[in-house]
């Protein structure tokens, strides 16, 4: 995070390097965004772009018989990934210090890769026979979209050592999404602050985040789930 004295210009780098199960390095393994964002004047702007892949997959194992080696088992892991590489604009324009307006605009492409890593073992000595990794065929189609959004954001909390501890803040945003799907995301997120004694804050949050239209349910899309960590601190894909 990289800012001048003032706070007028801001520039945000990120990077997370994935060996992947099987210890090999690969770019599009790689997650990384870089966003810059100019506050020196009335209307601020900035522009964001990067890459993030989604892991997911299982592991299968299984017993054959092969002529020469007799009993063997085979193991395999399978991952399924989806990358989703964009680029946006984006804009703010702040009425006072607590309300402000947000709009943003750009280009997402999501595509979708499949490896197989198949280890087949003697079951008798143990010993490997065969260790093969297989980049499978697209399993679907690369989605180009289109991405916009407005947002009314409200904020008075007051920060204290690592979270707010006083005040409120919402935001409410619809953003369109077109091409080769068509949805739009509504987002509506509040939090209130109360600190009824010193050092000690009591927060609450309602939050509704939801697609809706033709393409909100398509398969292709990295799922919503309430456990994501950037939803709830503290959560994980097993809460």
């Amino acid at each position: 995070y990289f800012s001048d004295l003032l706070g007028n210009h801001t520039l945000v780098t990120a990077v997370q390097l994935n060996s992947g199960f099987g210890n090999n390095f690969s770019l599009k393994g790689t997650a990384a965004e870089a966003g810059y964002f100019d506050q020196s004047h009335r209307w601020q702007w900035g522009v964001i772009g990067g890459q993030v892949p989604y892991l997911s997959g299982g592991v299968s194992s299984t017993v054959g018989f092969a002529p020469q080696a007799g009993a063997v088992q085979v193991d395999q892991f399978i991952i399924d990934r989806q990358t989703e590489q964009s680029a946006s604009l984006l804009t703010a324009y702040p009425f006072d210090r607590a309300r402000r307006v947000e709009f943003q605009a750009g280009t997402t492409r999501v595509s979708f890769d499949r490896r197989i890593e198949t280890t087949v073992s003697s079951l008798t000595t143990g010993v490997v026979l065969a260790d093969d990794v297989t980049n499978a065929a697209t399993l679907a189609p690369s989605l180009n979209l289109a991405n916009t959004s407005a947002a009314f954001v409200y904020d008075t909390s007051a920060f204290g050592a690592t979270s707010p501890i006083s005040g409120q803040r919402y935001r409410l945003e619809a953003a369109p999404t077109f091409g080769a799907l068509t949805f739009t995301n509504l987002l509506v997120d509040y939090r209130r602050y109360l600190m009824p004694a010193p050092f000690y804050t009591i927060a609450a949050r309602v939050v509704h985040d939801g697609r809706y239209g033709s393409g909100g349910e398509d398969q292709r899309l990295f799922p919503m789930y309430i456990g994501y960590p950037s939803l709830v601190r503290g959560y994980d894909i097993n809460t």
